[in-house]
């Protein structure tokens, strides 16, 4: 008998991801509704009943500061760059920015329900991030003159798309229940499109201008990406200083293909629920690197190298790879059918390189390498109680988490006949040992991260009579994390056909980021019919940070701003909002039928 069931329609607003390789793990992963804890605990599928295919497209708006390669990364962490959008009026002039990432999530599949004790699903996700990033503004100047402005309008669109396919399969052996989730595809990063056009005033040979202006225009791969807008001047990129607003020019980027591999298991036994998860990631990129034309317009000759040229395919090619592995488990000490007081534990590894290598044969790969380790452990005491029936519960968990990161820049370099594996040379921003640039080039760093929070989730009815069915699912997430990072410069010398590496620098860097999300949930059934409409709102981020630069015996250096720089909580979302729409449709087709 074929058996038809309009499971559900979901509507939501959420944050972008509420856990990460670098967040504690939320309590849903680890609590009592399995169309969440399936992340974690693949054998939950044998908690749903039915077979059904679902649907579900998601929108997600979340801030961005420009870099093309790693779209987290600002500049620096000292200025306040205008993210979110900025109208500026001052001086006869104006200046107008705003960059974000607009993320749409589309994920189709098939759940199948094979015997009592036998579910299986396969779903296809799809992901596409449009990056936008838009300035334009009528810049006065003070080597300008009196009443002379420099018009400007700027785009840059940019686009990275995902591709994953995920079986999950869940099973009883011997009454014990087990699951496995095996997920494989790539992400691609696809290339730039930009558009730009100014207008300047004329360069004299004497440095004054003419009356003058000259127009310019540029657009697709011939003109150049900018980031971190802010809306005082930093490196004048249109050579104008006194300028209401100001950005950084982007060398290079990488385009191309990185594929990913994912393996996750567990096993829910009488006293724990453990698994076990591995990731692998690698790929080769192409690298696009900016060349100056070489021409010299209007005698200004910054002006002709930072936009007068084209990206061009560079004969490096990017490699890069990472694997994890994680092994975990939520330890039940005490309860029974209606209460459980557990403690999950996990553990967890990383390990990741980056380099290049000749784009024409990728084996003759380059010596030098970024790689990173980090190791965390984390411990979360947390409570499961169940309020009524099925999706009727309350969770919490006390969070505690801990991650120790490596970072090395290392290369080979040829002494005495032979090659020795070495750090490569590092060096401080010349920027009076203030903040650091992102491109700031360390030889190596150590990282110690702490996170303490609390995470609470429940569910319970607010309306139940006859076949209508109305719950309220409400989840409050808190976190405050602590940083220390100490990042060392040094360089290499030869002595006696030793090659000895010595610390000249050490940077010290220390971060508190505190944040509070809230998220809520309508979940409407009517038989076999569900609705749930859902929404997470970030309602508090704040980060303070400080640096510092010493010798090598972590002694202040005697500069002028080389006291530990402090910035202030700087009150602002590191994630955006996100809608979706999920729909599943309970269907046994004809063909799986004889398996029912």
């Amino acid at each position: 008998m074929r058996r038809v069931t309009f499971i559900a329609v979901l509507i939501s607003l959420t944050i972008a991801q509420t856990s990460g390789s670098n967040d504690p793990t939320p309590i849903t992963s680890i609590g009592s509704n399995p169309y969440f804890s399936t992340d974690l605990y693949p054998q939950d599928i044998l908690m749903r009943s039915g077979s059904y295919l679902f649907f579900s497209p998601q929108y997600q708006n979340r801030p961005w500061w420009g870099d093309v390669d790693e779209p987290t990364n600002k500049p620096d962490n000292g200025t306040d760059y205008s993210i979110t959008g900025v109208d500026v009026i001052r001086n006869g002039g104006s200046f107008k920015h705003s960059a974000a990432i607009h993320s749409a999530i589309t994920t189709i599949g098939y759940a199948h329900q094979l015997r009592d004790n036998l579910m299986t699903s396969l779903e296809f996700d799809y992901t596409v991030d449009a990056m936008r990033n838009r300035a334009e503004g009528n810049f006065t100047g003070d080597d300008y003159p009196q009443g002379k402005t420099l018009p400007f309008n700027y785009e840059l669109r940019h686009t990275f798309n995902r591709l994953s396919v995920r079986g999950m399969l869940g099973t009883t052996i011997r009454d014990i229940p087990f699951g496995i989730t095996i997920d494989g595809g790539f992400e691609n990063t696809l290339a730039l499109k930009t558009d730009l056009a100014f207008a300047k005033l004329t360069m004299n040979p004497d440095g004054t201008y003419s009356d003058s202006t000259a127009y310019y225009s540029m657009n697709g791969n011939e003109a150049r990406a900018m980031w971190g807008w802010s809306e005082s001047g930093c490196n004048h990129v249109f050579v104008v200083h006194g300028t209401q607003g100001d950005t950084w020019l982007q060398g290079e980027y990488a385009a191309g293909p990185v594929y990913h591999f994912n393996l996750l298991s567990g096993i829910t036994l009488d006293k724990v629920k453990a698994g076990g998860y591995f990731r692998y990631k690698r790929g080769h990129q192409d690298q696009y690197i900016w060349r100056s034309s070489g021409m010299v317009v209007s005698n200004d000759s910054i002006l002709s190298d930072n936009f007068i040229g084209e990206y061009v395919k560079d004969d490096m090619a990017r490699i890069s790879s990472a694997g994890e592995g994680r092994l975990f488990g939520n330890i039940r000490w005490r309860g029974g059918d209606r209460y459980s007081l557990n403690t999950f534990a996990s553990i967890d590894y990383l390990d990741s390189a980056t380099g290049q290598a000749a784009a024409d044969n990728l084996e003759a790969e380059s010596s030098a390498k970024e790689k990173i380790r980090s190791f965390s452990l984390e411990c979360d005491p947390n409570i499961s109680v169940k309020l009524g029936e099925f999706l009727n519960y309350f969770d919490g968990a006390i969070l505690f988490r801990y991650r120790y990161s490596n970072y090395s820049n290392t290369y080979e370099q040829g002494v005495g006949g032979g090659e020795v594996r070495t750090f490569q040379r590092g060096y401080v921003s010349s920027n009076e040992y203030g903040w650091e640039t992102t491109w700031e080039r360390f030889s190596h760093a150590n990282e110690n991260a702490v996170d303490l929070g609390a995470d609470i989730a429940t569910m319970f009815p607010l309306f139940s009579g006859g076949p209508h069915h109305l719950s309220l699912n409400l989840r409050l997430f808190g976190d405050v994390r602590f940083t220390y990072q100490k990042k060392y410069f040094g360089d290499n010398t030869v002595s006696g056909g030793d090659l000895i590496y010595n610390d000249e620098n050490i940077r010290k860097n220390s971060a508190r980021e505190m944040m509070f999300n809230t998220f809520i949930m309508l979940h409407y059934m009517q038989g076999p019919c569900h609705l749930r409409l859902q929404f997470i709102k970030p309602v508090l981020y704040s980060i303070a940070q400080t640096t510092a630069v010493t010798d090598a015996n972590g002694d202040i250096l005697d500069d002028e701003y080389n006291y530990p720089v402090k910035k202030s909580p700087l009150w602002i979302t590191q994630k955006g909002v996100t809608l979706a729409l999920y729909a599943s449709y309970d269907i046994v087709f004809p063909f799986l039928q004889r398996s029912r």
